[in-house]
């Protein structure tokens, strides 16, 4: 069973993910406000850069002391959706066969 049963945890992790990444607040903060640990946080922050790892938040052009702009995050994919947990058998079926 999964740890969470609430329909909206996709929501609730880009939420932490925008505290973490846009409000720049610690991790531990941002792990104590959603109750899981910051391992966790860390888990979800690699997931998301791993999402979003097509987009490019950092223009080339300015230098690197200047913050990335707001209209660059908004081209983010922000909720990250539970993976299944189900492992699967090496004699698995392929969906098109079932």
């Amino acid at each position: 069973m999964a740890y969470c049963t609430t329909k909206n945890i996709a929501q609730t992790r880009g939420r932490a993910m925008r505290m973490l990444i846009l409000d720049e607040q610690p991790i531990q903060k941002v792990a104590d406000k959603y109750g899981v640990h910051r391992i966790t946080i860390w888990r979800w922050k690699q997931k998301w850069i791993e999402q979003n790892k097509h987009i490019v938040l950092h223009n080339a052009v300015r230098h690197k002391s200047a913050s990335t702009s707001t209209f660059r995050y908004n081209a983010c994919i922000w909720n990250i959706p539970t993976k299944p947990a189900i492992p699967l058998h090496p004699r698995h079926l392929s969906d098109d066969l079932v």
